[in-house]
């Protein structure tokens, strides 16, 4: 159980890592094409 805790925390991580990102990427390009 510890370890399948740990796979599902590193995944949560990977996906908000990966949201932030291109929630990051869309906010600059946003801004270069105004």
């Amino acid at each position: 159980p510890i370890v399948a805790g740990n796979t599902i925390a590193k995944i949560l991580s990977f996906f908000v890592i990966m949201n932030g990102i291109s929630y990051i990427l869309s906010s600059i390009i946003d801004v270069e094409i105004e």
